[in-house]
């Protein structure tokens, strides 16, 4: 099956852009609708916290960056999305999915990152 092209119909076009706007909109509406995608004890390190803003030049120019950070942590199923891509790589690619660790024969995973 072929994405539509430009000679594709007009709905076709039209109801593939929206299936896209709908997927990529999809994280947001989850972190507006309560839904955090942070798993804090899948993560070896602190999560960012969401940035409080306050009446100083300082403290708005960094409330971008702040938010951006938050953001990539608490991403709308953003936990669900790294096993996904963990688990593909293993059982689509047969390749481990971080590398630190060495797949090997017989189901046997292995330590690498000792050189």
């Amino acid at each position: 099956m072929h994405a539509p092209g430009p000679t594709a119909p007009p709905a076709a076009r039209s109801l593939l852009a929206a299936l896209f706007a709908i997927a990529i909109s999809l994280p947001l509406a989850a972190n507006l609708a309560g839904r955090d995608g942070a798993d804090a004890a899948a993560e070896n390190r602190e999560l960012a916290a969401f940035p409080h803003l306050s009446a100083s030049w300082s403290a708005i120019a960094g409330f971008g960056p702040q938010l951006g950070a938050w953001f990539d942590d608490h991403f709308g199923f953003r936990s669900t999305l790294v096993r996904w891509n963990a688990e593909s790589r293993l059982l689509l690619l047969g390749v481990s999915p971080t590398p630190t660790v060495v797949k090997g024969q017989d189901g046997w995973f292995f330590y690498g990152d000792d050189k």
